[in-house]
């Protein structure tokens, strides 16, 4: 069982780095991360590339592509469908169309069913589909129990008039989007003419990663939500293990100290900005009783982590007292947080007397909710895709059962995670992020805005994990960028209620780990209710010393386990 859940993490995360890069077929293809292939190779048949997907019951694999479709001139188009394959041992296996029009409404869905074949097989199917802006295409199969399945594809293709769709259109311009009457004005430090600014929840969701421009506008929304708008709890981008420690800092916990702040925030998404809002919060805290707290709503990928940060965190609260107790919980969290680990550490900290008088009542229910999520995390077979649905329960469960009611909450991530929709482009459409799971539960009193940019440069770079910093690619016709750009402003919002077409755009949505893809089709009215414009942006800088850190990945976090055995054996 070990054997077949590290397996299971070592493709997936090739996987995941992978997807954006490959063009099998002619096609950009993205796993789904709640259901991936067992195993995913490739190989060659007459000099071309064949596809391996293996699954075994009672896993579902899904493996996706987006295509445009808006190009196409008919009311009605005649699609051709072409698989060459073969399979064994698979109980069903299928390609599912989505045809997807007027802000993301699913107009229609075909399944065509690939009976079993041992021998190589091609299969041609024809369609008679209405207009769509776009395609979700996927390729989905179920196994047998007990039994390795296995798929091959030689080929795979779309066609329409005779010649294969493809992912990448011709950029071209489009009708006009909005209004010059439509926009609204802002600047640093005033926001009032923002509709969304008096929202219970607001979500700010930045579109690129690593820039320090974007990093500055969320942080000062957040000190203006604070100082006119009563906003009470922060969320962040950050694991909540960390985050913890942060929270204990800016309430003015003595034992907390900024110097350890700094191993948490030295990242690339957060920067200056975020460090000179930490202080700030800090100082107001300590004028109005300690009212704000700051959360972070995000995990670690790697479970090792979270032992490191929860350690250091009860580690700190101890403060150099000898108490049996608290290395009892301190041994648990860096030893039975694992995924193997049956242990119920929440339960642990939950009787602890010695914990309830170090914590007040809401930061022990919080560490208790973070700690379990964590566990539920750290065993889930493909962690990566539950990232989202953990952040949703935790931000939900500080909201409902921690915080006064009517508490006024602001939150800033990537937009993947805060917008209304998926947390990528609508190739997997039941792929949601958390900001979905919070409007379901929150309706309008969720209201999410994106901070857009025509150009600048991030820190992230092409190369997966280098942080070498590089330009932001120029922004395609077929975008709001694009358009509120050609007017020279710097600084103008636009709410989605004012968009004159529900057509699918192409939308800036740049990750942490490269920004080789930085382009995404989708409907930004049914992601956002409107965009934050800021015309040129400037990367996070960080020290050479920090970059390398970083690059040192599982090296670093193991000497840092290390330094928290020591401490742990003088406790």
């Amino acid at each position: 069982m070990r054997f077949i859940f590290l397996f299971y993490l070592l493709f997936s995360s090739l996987f995941a780095k992978a997807s954006d890069q490959s063009k099998l077929f002619g096609y950009s293809w993205w796993p789904h991360y709640q259901h991936p292939y067992f195993r995913l190779q490739l190989d060659t048949l007459n000099n071309q590339p064949v596809l391996g997907l293996d699954i075994i019951a009672p896993l579902k694999g899904v493996w996706g592509t987006l295509l445009p479709t808006y190009q196409l001139r008919g009311e009605t188009n005649d699609i051709t469908v072409r698989v060459k394959y073969k399979s064994k041992d698979v109980q069903h296996f299928y390609v599912t169309l989505n045809s997807l029009t007027n802000g993301a409404r699913v107009a229609r869905r075909d399944t065509i069913m690939l009976p079993a074949s041992p021998n190589w097989a091609e299969a041609t199917s024809q369609l008679h589909l209405k207009h769509a802006d776009l395609l979700s295409v996927t390729l989905e199969a179920t196994g047998k129990k007990d039994t390795l399945g296995t798929i091959q594809l030689a080929d795979f293709g779309l066609y329409a008039d005779g010649k294969k769709l493809s992912d990448d259109v011709p950029d071209a311009a489009v009708a006009p989007l909005f209004q010059r009457s439509d926009l609204l004005n802002w600047t640093f430090g005033n926001y009032e003419n923002l509709p969304c600014m008096n929202s219970p929840i607001l979500a700010v969701g930045e579109t690129v990663h690593g820039t320090k421009t974007m990093n500055a506008v969320a942080m000062d929304i957040m000190k203006e939500r604070i100082l006119k708008h009563q906003c009470r709890l922060v969320l962040l981008e950050l694991p909540m293990d960390a985050a913890f420690y942060i929270n204990m800092y800016v309430r003015n916990d003595p034992r907390f100290k900024y110097s350890y702040i700094s191993n948490y925030i030295d990242n690339s998404l957060l920067s200056e900005p975020t460090k000179a809002f930490i202080e700030w919060l800090k100082q107001y805290n300590a004028t109005h009783d300690n009212s704000v707290s700051l959360l972070g709503f995000d995990t670690n990928l790697e479970w090792v982590q979270s032992q490191i940060n929860l350690f250091n965190f009860f580690y700190t609260l101890n403060d150099g007292k000898k108490s049996p107790e608290m290395k009892k919980i301190c041994e648990a969290v860096l030893y039975d947080m694992d995924p193997f680990s049956k242990r119920d550490v929440a339960a642990l900290i939950d009787s602890s007397d010695v914990v309830k008088n170090c914590l007040q009542k809401d930061e022990l229910m919080l560490v208790r909710k973070g700690v379990r999520l964590m566990q539920w995390f750290a065993k889930h077979r493909m962690r990566f895709g539950q990232r989202d649905t953990l952040m949703a329960q935790f931000v939900q469960f500080a909201i409902d059962s921690v915080f006064p009611k009517e508490t006024v909450v602001t939150m800033y991530a990537h937009t993947g995670h805060l917008n209304y929709s998926q947390t990528i482009e609508p190739a997997h459409l039941n792929y949601y992020s958390a900001g979905h799971y919070l409007k379901e539960k929150y309706g309008e009193n969720y209201r999410c805005i994106d901070i857009v940019t025509y150009q600048g440069a991030t820190i992230v770079s092409d190369k997966y994990g280098a942080y070498a910093g590089s330009k932001l690619a120029a922004v395609p016709q077929r975008s709001i960028e694009y358009q509120l750009g050609q007017l020279g402003v710097d600084s103008v919002y636009l709410p989605m209620s004012k968009l004159q077409s529900s057509e699918a755009l192409q939308m800036r949505m740049a990750g942490n780990g490269s920004i080789k893809v930085q382009f995404i089709y989708g409907y930004p009215q049914a992601r956002v209710d409107g965009v934050l414009f800021v015309r040129n942006v400037d990367p996070v800088i960080k020290s050479e010393r920090i970059i390398k850190e970083w690059q040192e990945g599982t090296k670093r976090m193991f000497k840092a386990y290390q330094e928290a055995l020591g401490k742990m054996k003088a406790m």
